[in-house]
């Protein structure tokens, strides 16, 4: 059986005394699950550390995915430029905040934030659908029109309806999320 190395086994746990968690449920290999969850993250590579804080890059959305729906990306798709410390740059609309570090497991910053927001370049569109309609003669009228760029899959009623959204999306685009 492993012992808590935090802990006097008579003394009561009030709190986590590495990571300051009040919630020190011990788990199996005896430590707290937020000592777990850090020594997890800090064991995958690709974590970033700005200001103490732990984030985490995504796949970067194509422009017009970002556009319909910037809430399923991480961040809300708000941009950011991220520098590393050995100065490699990073644009990213899909960086994934895993919490403030805590202050028993800090680790050093190994990037900074460099641009947030409207100033950093939304993503363009992968492509536009209009270039990518495929005319189906055997479904109903509704829609009888679908993008066959990759796996986009859309339907439209018409060219024009396809065209209207690549419309909507530049603009999304240009406009810094305003449609």
């Amino acid at each position: 059986m492993t012992t808590n190395p935090h802990v006097e086994p008579s003394a009561t746990v009030i709190g986590c005394p590495v990571c300051g968690s009040t919630r020190p449920d011990l788990i199996a290999a005896g430590v707290c699950y937020t000592c777990e969850f850090w020594q997890e993250q800090f064991a995958n590579p690709g974590g970033l550390i700005i200001d103490g804080h732990h984030y985490r890059i995504g796949a970067e959305p194509p422009g017009e995915k970002l556009a319909v729906f910037p809430k399923g990306y991480g961040c809300y798709g708000t941009g950011f430029l991220i520098r590393r410390v050995d100065g490699t740059e990073i644009v990213t609309h899909n960086l994934w905040h895993q919490g403030e570090i805590p202050p028993g497991l800090v680790r050093p910053d190994n990037a900074a934030f460099v641009a947030v927001g409207d100033q950093v370049p939304k993503p363009e569109p992968s492509h536009r659908h209009a270039d990518h309609l495929h005319h189906y003669t055997n479904v109903p009228d509704s829609f009888v029109y679908q993008c066959w760029f990759d796996d986009c899959g859309n339907w439209f009623t018409s060219p024009e309806e396809a065209a209207a959204t690549d419309d909507r999306v530049m603009a999304y685009l240009r406009n810094g999320g305003t449609a």
